[in-house]
C-alpha cells in the first residue's frame, strides 16, 4: 500500500479510537452543583417554588421541628416566603406572608409570577389560587379563581396558557380523586375547567410533566381497601394528554408503563430537549413497603427517564448523595433545574438545594474528533490533487484503485445518515421487516458482478451515461442523467439535514451553517481529487461508521439488564425480530 495510503488508514484508526475515550464520560452527560441552602436546619416538605424578578422563590412548606413523627413529633405548616436572587450566597426572608400556612400544592411559574393553587395546613386543605410577583425588592400576593373544590397532594404543569391539575384529595381522610382541572392564565379565568379524567386510577401524589405542548401524569398514590385495613399502592402507569383545538379540551393516550412508581417525586418533573423528561427521586413500591422509619433506607437513588419519541424509559445515572427526594418541587431557573429541599425520609427533611443541567460542552475529545475528520477529508482531496488531471485520471483512477478500497467505496456509498440514524429508529420502533432490503442487496450482488461489470468494462466507458448516449442517443443520456441528478438532490437534502440535525443538538452550531460546511467540505475533496480521492474517502468513512455501529452496539447491550440474552429475550417477547409479514396493512408500522 502507497505511504500516503497508509498514513490515510492509520489516521483513521486513531479517530475510530476517539468513540472509546467518549464513551467513558458518557456519565457526565449531568452537571450537578448545590445551592445555598434554605435557613432552617430541618428544611421543609411540600414547598411551593417559582420565578419571579429574575429570582428563585421559595413559599411555605412543613416539617417536625422537635422530633420524628414516631417520636410523637408535631408536624407544622409555615406561611413564610423566601428569595434567593442571582448570585447571592443566603436567602433573604420576606417581609409579606402567605396569608396562612400552606403545603403540599401546586405551584408554576407563568410569565413573571407564581401560580400557587390549592394546598393543605394541619387542620384542612383549601382551594385558594394565588399569584405571587416578585418586583423591586417587594413581594406581592393576588387572588385568582379558587379551585371548585378543595385539593392538596395533587400535580401540576402549565401547557402554553394553561395549567392543568390532576388528582390529589380535598380532605386528610379522603381518597385520591380522578379530577383533571384547566385554568386559562392568560384569560384571567372566573373558573375552572372541569375536563375528562385520565383512563387509569385515581391518585395523589403523582408526578407531572409539560413538554411539546403536551401534559404528561406519571405513577401516584392510590387508596385501596384491603381485607381489614386501607392499602396504599404506588401506581406505575403513564399518560398523556393531548389539548385540542381548544387547549381547555383534548385526549388522553395511555403511554408505555414505569419500570418503577415515581410517586411524591419532584413535580413537574424536570425536562430537558424535545424527548426527556427526568424524575430525580420518588417513591416506588420497594421503600413504601418498608415499614420501620428509624432503619429507613432511603430513596431510589437511580435517575430515571422518559424518552417521549420512543415511549420508553431509561436509566440516567445516579443521583447525587442525599439529592434523592420526595414531596418536593422542582423549578427551571436561569437554564438549570432546582430541587429545593423535600423529605429525605420518613418525616426527615433537607435544607439543602440542588440544581442539575444538561452538560452544554461539546468536550475536547468530541471536537477534536470532529474538526480532525473535517480536516482529514480537505486533505484527502490535496495528496490526490494531480496538476495533470485528465478526466481519464477524474473519472477512473486510471484504473489503480485496489478492488477491495473500490468494494468499501461502494459499500461506503449506500451508507448515510438515513441507514445510520434514520432506518434505526423506525426499526426500534417497530421490527426488523426493513432488512429484507437489505438482504436483497446481497442477492443482487453475484448478478451484477457476474454480468454488469464485465460488460461495462469491456466498453471502456467512464460512466453508465456515456453507454446510453452510444446505446440510444444523447437525447436518452440527458435524459437519464437529469432524473439521476434530481434524485440525488431531494436524497442529499435528507443525507445532509439528518447529521446536521444532530450536531446542531449537542454543540450549538446553527444547523444551516453545518449543512453548508459538510457540503463545501464535499464539494471540496471531490473537485480536488477526483474519484480516487472520493473512493479513500469512503474507505475512512467506512471505517469509523462501522467501528461506530459496533461500538453503540456494545454499549446498549452493556446498559440492559441481562446483557445480550436480555436483549434476545425482550426481543422475541416483542415480536421485535419478524422480518416479514403476511398480509396487508402493515405499512401503517411505518406512518
Amino acid at each position: 500500500m502507497p505511504r500516503k495510503l497508509s498514513r490515510l488508514v492509520l489516521w483513521a484508526a486513531c479517530l475510530l479510537a476517539l468513540p472509546f475515550q467518549v464513551f467513558a464520560q458518557l456519565h457526565k452527560q449531568l452537571t450537578w452543583d448545590e445551592l445555598p441552602p434554605l435557613p432552617d436546619k430541618e428544611g421543609f416538605a411540600g414547598m411551593f417554588c417559582g420565578v419571579s424578578g429574575g429570582a428563585l422563590i421559595c413559599i411555605g412548606g412543613a416539617n417536625f421541628p422537635d422530633s420524628m413523627p414516631w417520636e410523637g413529633g408535631k408536624k407544622v405548616w409555615y406561611d413564610n416566603i423566601y428569595i434567593l436572587e442571582r448570585g447571592a450566597k443566603e436567602w433573604k426572608i420576606a417581609d409579606v406572608k402567605l396569608p396562612r400556612p400552606l403545603a403540599y400544592g401546586v405551584s408554576v411559574t407563568y410569565k413573571d409570577a407564581i401560580v400557587i393553587a390549592g394546598g393543605s395546613d394541619a387542620t384542612r386543605h383549601y382551594a385558594d389560587v394565588m399569584s405571587i410577583t416578585y418586583r423591586g425588592g417587594r413581594i406581592a400576593i393576588d387572588t385568582l379563581a379558587s379551585l371548585p373544590f378543595p385539593l392538596a397532594n395533587m400535580t401540576g404543569a402549565l401547557v402554553g396558557d394553561y395549567l392543568y391539575i390532576a388528582g390529589g384529595n380535598s380532605s386528610p381522610t379522603d381518597a385520591p380523586r380522578n379530577d383533571f382541572l384547566a385554568l386559562n392564565l392568560a384569560a384571567d379565568s372566573k373558573s375552572w375547567t372541569v375536563l375528562e379524567s385520565w383512563p387509569g386510577s385515581a391518585r395523589m401524589q403523582a408526578v407531572s410533566a409539560s413538554l411539546q405542548n403536551k401534559f404528561f401524569l406519571f405513577s401516584g398514590i392510590d387508596i385501596r381497601e384491603g381485607d381489614s385495613t386501607k392499602e396504599r399502592v404506588i401506581l406505575t402507569d403513564a399518560y398523556v394528554f393531548t389539548p385540542g383545538t381548544n387547549p381547555a379540551e383534548g385526549s388522553w393516550r395511555r403511554l408505555a408503563d414505569m419500570p418503577r412508581g415515581v410517586a411524591a417525586g419532584p413535580s413537574p418533573a424536570p425536562t430537558i430537549g424535545d424527548n426527556h423528561i427526568f424524575f430525580p427521586g420518588g417513591l416506588d413500591g420497594k421503600t413504601a413497603q418498608h415499614k420501620d422509619p428509624a432503619t429507613f433506607p432511603g430513596f431510589v437513588r437511580g435517575l430515571l427517564a422518559y424518552h417521549v419519541k420512543s415511549d420508553s424509559y431509561l436509566n440516567f445515572g445516579t443521583l447525587p448523595a442525599d439529592a434523592t427526594r420526595v414531596t418536593v418541587p422542582a423549578v427551571e431557573w436561569d437554564g438549570r433545574w432546582v430541587i429545593v429541599n423535600g423529605e429525605v425520609g420518613p418525616g426527615k427533611r433537607s435544607p439543602r438545594v440542588f440544581a442539575f443541567s444538561k452538560t452544554t460542552g461539546f468536550g475536547w475529545l468530541n471536537w477534536t474528533a470532529l474538526v480532525v475528520y473535517l480536516a482529514m477529508m480537505v486533505w484527502v482531496g490535496f495528496i490526490f490533487n494531480k496538476k495533470d488531471q485528465t478526466t481519464n485520471n477524474f473519472f477512473t483512477a486510471s484504473g489503480k484503485i485496489p478492488w477491495w478500497a473500490a468494494g468499501l467505496s461502494i459499500y461506503g456509498t449506500q451508507l448515510s445518515a438515513i441507514t445510520f440514524m434514520a432506518i434505526p429508529a423506525l426499526v426500534y420502533a417497530t421490527d426488523w421487516s426493513l432488512a429484507l432490503g437489505s438482504v436483497m442487496i446481497a442477492l443482487v450482488a453475484p448478478i451484477i458482478v457476474k454480468y454488469y461489470i464485465p460488460f461495462f468494462r469491456r466498453l471502456s466507458i467512464t460512466s453508465a451515461y456515456q453507454y446510453l448516449e452510444q446505446r440510444f442517443n444523447y437525447k436518452v443520456r440527458v435524459i437519464g442523467s437529469l432524473s439521476f441528478i434530481l434524485y440525488q438532490l431531494g436524497r442529499m437534502g435528507i443525507v445532509l439535514f439528518l447529521p446536521a440535525a444532530a450536531i446542531a443538538s449537542v454543540t450549538g452550531i446553527d444547523i444551516y451553517l453545518l449543512i453548508a460546511i459538510m457540503g463545501v467540505i464535499c464539494i471540496l475533496y471531490t473537485v480536488m481529487g477526483g474519484i480516487e480521492a472520493v473512493i479513500w474517502a469512503d474507505v475512512i468513512q467506512v471505517m469509523i461508521l462501522l467501528g461506530g455501529a459496533i461500538l453503540c452496539l456494545v454499549v446498549a447491550i452493556l446498559s440492559i439488564d441481562g446483557g445480550l440474552g436480555g436483549v434476545m429475550e425482550k426481543g422475541l417477547a416483542e415480536g421485535k425480530f419478524t422480518l416479514y409479514h403476511w398480509g396487508w396493512g402493515h405499512d401503517k408500522l411505518y406512518l
